[in-house]
């Protein structure tokens, strides 16, 4: 990848890499510590270690093509990317939150609102649910004023990367789905909806 990626995301590459390792090790700090973390503190720490960032610059790599910083740091085009990352954890919060459960690891935005909130899995689930909506509208609303250029290539190289960082969130509920680390298929009904099962195994339901 250094052999064939432009000067400049490789140094945006390395900076989120950077980002991402320390984010991991705060994450390691929280899950040590005694005390269950705040959630919305949970929330911040996540967007850096969760990776998304590092992976939306792959794109570029992927793509064939080179941001100039000028529009990957444009307004509009860092909040897309930032609520996309949102998004990507707040999916993966909710798909994920059965195992964590099970095994014993509590910090997850649903179980850290029941904490905290002291309401019900269905409350704080839907709670979840509603900061998706949110994150969502900002992506969208950003989308207005991205730095269009007169060069369509350009453009279309804009596109490709909102493109990117949009596959990344969808694509972390299409992983989830597919795969069988977070629920087995079985919990699935008809329309792909998710029943969540925190009953012990072998207990009566």
């Amino acid at each position: 990848m250094r052999q064939e990626m432009g000067p400049m995301s490789i140094e945006r590459m390395r900076r989120e890499l950077h980002e991402y390792i320390e984010g991991v090790a705060r994450q390691q700090a929280v899950r040590q510590d005694e005390h269950l973390p705040d959630p919305w503190y949970h929330f911040e720490i996540r967007i850096a270690d969760i990776g998304v960032y590092p992976s939306i610059t792959q794109t570029e790599f992927a793509m064939d093509f080179e941001l100039p910083d000028s529009t990957r740091y444009h307004e509009a085009m860092k909040t897309i990317a930032t609520e996309c990352t949102k998004l990507s954890i707040l999916i993966n919060e909710i798909l994920s939150v059965q195992k964590e459960f099970h095994v014993g690891q509590l910090e997850n935005m649903v179980l850290l609102f029941m904490n905290t909130e002291n309401i019900s899995v269905h409350e704080s689930v839907h709670r979840i649910i509603s900061l998706i909506r949110k994150h969502y509208a900002a992506c969208e609303d950003a989308v207005a004023s991205l730095p269009w250029t007169d060069d369509e290539v350009d453009n279309e190289h804009i596109r490709e990367y909102i493109r990117g960082c949009r596959r990344l969130a969808t694509g972390t509920g299409h992983w989830a789905y597919l795969c069988t680390r977070y629920f087995d298929e079985t919990q699935l009904d008809e329309k792909w909806g998710l029943v969540l099962n925190f009953e012990a195994p072998g207990s009566a339901t």
